[in-house]
């Protein structure tokens, strides 16, 4: 099995409580600072909702989004 390169490739700052709303905007970060619009993301379930899901598959990107959560002691 070859392995798999994962790079990030944008970084951004954000007053949200959380993460659910920042799919998207993250995707146009990486887009304005990579000059790219990535193909694919990968991100912890902290960005799973049904709009980052329609929203990223209408912007023609494969999101690969964490469903649940490990719990933490």
């Amino acid at each position: 099995m070859e392995p798999v390169l994962q790079l990030i490739v944008g970084q951004s700052l954000t007053q949200a409580s959380n993460d659910k709303q920042q799919l998207l905007p993250m995707i146009q970060v990486v887009e304005q600072q990579s000059g790219q619009k990535p193909k694919q993301v990968l991100a912890d379930s902290g960005y799973t909702s049904e709009a980052s899901i329609t929203g990223a598959e209408a912007a023609g990107v494969n999101a690969y989004l964490a469903v649940a959560r490990d719990k933490h002691n």
